[in-house]
């Protein structure tokens, strides 16, 4: 079986999460997905929505795609969200299963400040969304090649068409009430605009 991991901020999700997680389950083939909101993301501020309203929102977003299931593990155990260790309890939950994670273009770039990165290479195959536009492929393929061989780690690149928006751009259209609904599911912008998120 393969099992797939997909985890982040989600705030709020949008419909680039949604392309990627579906050309991830796809060109992986995987057999499950799972979508696992941060509690506090490494590397980030701990600025957005409540924890609970971005599980809610993932939930609505993902509501009939089929092999994706949304997981509160990393809400559940609080503080910081490190990947290895999410990792370490799909790799408990399911021994006999092949791990793969999705990660956006941007964390590949950093992926060596990762608290223990070389566990995560060793103990899964990495897909790379390239969420960031065409102007960076070559970096990224770049980025990938080298962590490869210092590593000998399973590095992909996903190759499908991007939504070029990030969540603090929405955060602060949906603040600024310019935002355009084509980015969210339309369960999420009524979710949000019903809580009073981001105001």
């Amino acid at each position: 079986m393969k099992t797939g991991i997909f985890g982040g901020t989600f705030d709020p999700v949008h419909i680039g999460h949604i392309r990627a997680a579906k050309a991830f389950l796809s060109e992986a083939g995987l057999d499950r997905l799972y979508l696992l909101p941060n509690f506090i993301p490494p590397l980030k501020d701990n600025k957005g929505a409540p924890a609970k309203d971005r599980l809610e929102m993932l939930k609505i977003a993902f509501n009939g795609t089929e092999k994706a299931l949304v997981d509160d593990f990393e809400l559940k155990n609080g503080g910081t969200s490190y990947t290895y260790k999410t990792i370490g309890h799909y790799k408990e939950l399911f021994p006999d299963d092949e791990i793969f994670l999705l990660i956006g273009d941007d964390n590949l770039r950093i992926f060596e400040k990762w608290v223990r990165f070389e566990y995560i290479l060793e103990n899964s195959v990495i897909y790379v969304a390239l969420r960031s536009g065409e102007n960076t492929v070559c970096d990224t393929k770049r980025a990938a090649v080298g962590i490869m061989q210092k590593y000998k780690a399973d590095i992909r690149l996903l190759y499908y068409t991007p939504t070029v928006i990030s969540s603090s751009e929405l955060r602060k259209a949906i603040c600024e009430n310019t935002l355009s609904p084509d980015y969210l599911v339309p369960g999420v912008y009524e979710y949000i605009r019903k809580k009073g998120l981001y105001r």
